[in-house]
């Protein structure tokens, strides 16, 4: 998960006024200690030492009584700090491979889920936890690097729902530099899911795929080119389901070469070859 550099500022000043919320007690001091310690190494994007540093924060209270102490803002903050770095090493672990990298990496993708919806539940508002819904579209991430493609379709969709574009981190998945990522996402998840969502695949699909969105989003080929992998294992796996009815396979594959014309000048580009 990459951490784009306005949102480590925001990040950074919101720490700079979590600490200066805490409480004068010694165990507020301490904790704004580590609070600082944990910032310093996330801007540095040194997550292996940032993350343990977050989970000795959060755990150093039940989460009712951090709110108490902290107030909804700085209580939230700490969660979703923890998710995220909870996240991003458990991406790095997955990376890996096997076995061995699934183990290591699936505690931390359920502590990230965790942390976030402990997030979400704080506060009735954005104005209280302006990480409040943006955390909802980080589970659908977690999700479908679970392979939970349905349950991240259904939290993608939760998250626009209560879409607010005053808030600059939602904003930025849904109109914002993140557009595409977040179109992506959602794309894979139709097409992955066990009951494909073709038209909504092949529609997410061709609007990433078209040069001057691809641009604008910073889109790499791989990812555009494993969209359409994607697409064509749907299609195929729907063929083998079709079974005898000859007539939808032939539906099926007129769809592929419908799409494949459509977007042939995309399509013929040296990373689909």
């Amino acid at each position: 998960m990459k951490i784009h550099p306005s949102k480590m500022m925001l990040a950074f000043v919101t720490g700079v006024a979590l600490m200066t919320a805490m409480p004068t007690t010694a165990h507020g001091q301490k904790i704004a200690q580590q609070v600082a310690l944990a910032d310093t190494a996330a801007r540095a994007n040194n997550w292996e030492k940032a993350y343990p540093l977050y989970v000795k924060c959060t755990e150093m209270f039940p989460q009712a009584r951090l709110v108490k102490l902290f107030s909804e803002g700085p209580a939230s903050y700490l969660s979703y700090r923890r998710g995220q770095g909870a996240q991003i090493l458990a991406q790095k672990a997955a990376r890996g491979g096997g076995e061995g990298a699934k183990a290591v990496a699936q505690p931390l993708f359920d502590d990230a889920i965790k942390s976030y919806m402990n997030c979400h539940g704080i506060g009735a508002n954005v104005g209280e936890n302006s990480n409040k819904n943006k955390v909802i579209y980080h589970v659908g991430q977690v999700k479908q690097a679970l392979r939970d493609y349905e349950g991240a379709l259904q939290s993608y969709a939760q998250f626009k729902a209560a879409y607010n574009r005053k808030v600059p981190g939602e904003y930025y998945f849904m109109e914002g530099k993140g557009k595409g990522k977040f179109m992506l996402d959602k794309t894979m998840c139709y097409l992955k899911q066990k009951s494909p969502d073709l038209d909504q695949g092949k529609k997410g699909l061709a609007w990433v795929m078209q040069p001057k969105i691809k641009n604008a989003y910073k889109i790499p080929d791989v990812a555009i080119v494993g969209g359409f992998q994607a697409l064509c294992e749907a299609i195929k796996n729907e063929v083998a389901k079709a079974e005898k009815d000859q007539a939808k396979k032939e539906e099926l594959e007129r769809e592929l070469i419908t799409f494949m014309t459509e977007n042939r000048g995309v399509i013929t580009l040296q990373p689909y070859q």
